[in-house]
């Protein structure tokens, strides 16, 4: 009787910090906003006044390859984090709650959100210089992409194993199936990008904008219906 009773303990004090690690999607969703919003506010830090400018000659200077350059590489990343605040909305909008597991990858797409003004920095400082910098940045810039679609995969995968017991509503396993390849998809559509690079750094660009476009038809609502739990 004692040793059950030992045992009894040890499993509610399991059960208890199991239960601690499993906490509701408010939280996660409110720090995750503050960090898009910092990451789309400290892209436009990067936009500079043109240098050197002439009397007179200010309409010219704002609209100079560089500058243009500037403005896309901005525009491109813009579209890029509001699209993943959507879709991180619609995503946390299908969990009921999340687990250290997804706390830890929600991070660490985080990190490579707050990180994206930097290479986007880089993309336009060097677009139009042409030659190995060029490929580099565009590699660069490119990269950073890669992973976040890797981590968005990483993501959906997680939420919908185990029977998809985070979800607020139990998808058909057709829909899980159908969901996680397009989640997937995107990862093997932006692979392609990192060799692209150093073929033409505007290319490479251009074609971003267009992947955006793929996770602005959000993979979600192409994967229902689903069936309540």
């Amino acid at each position: 009787m004692a040793e059950r009773g030992v045992g009894s303990a040890t499993d509610g004090q399991d059960s208890e910090i199991a239960t601690s690690e499993v906490v509701t999607t408010t939280r996660l969703e409110t720090f995750s906003d503050g960090v898009f919003a910092i990451a789309a506010t400290l892209l436009v830090l990067d936009l500079h006044l043109p240098s050197g400018v002439r009397p007179g000659g200010l309409m010219h200077a704002l609209f100079t390859a560089h500058q243009l350059a500037e403005y896309a590489a901005y525009a491109v990343s813009f579209f890029v984090i509001g699209i993943t605040w959507l879709n991180h909305h619609s995503v946390f909008r299908q969990v009921r709650e999340v687990d250290r597991t997804t706390t830890i990858i929600n991070l660490l797409l985080l990190l490579v959100i707050a990180f994206l003004p930097f290479p986007t920095q880089v993309l336009a400082e060097y677009l139009n210089t042409g030659g190995r910098n060029a490929h580099a940045a565009a590699f660069f810039y490119s990269l950073d992409m890669a992973v976040m679609s890797l981590l968005w995969a990483s993501l959906w995968w997680h939420c919908t194993s185990n029977g998809c017991q985070l979800l607020r509503t139990k998808m058909a396993a057709e829909a899980v199936r159908r969901s996680r390849l397009q989640f997937t998809g995107g990862v093997l559509l932006y692979l392609p990008m990192l060799a692209l690079a150093f073929v033409s750094a505007g290319l490479t660009l251009a074609l971003q904008a267009a992947l955006a476009l793929y996770y602005a038809l959000d993979p979600l609502r192409r994967s229902r219906p689903s069936t309540p739990i």
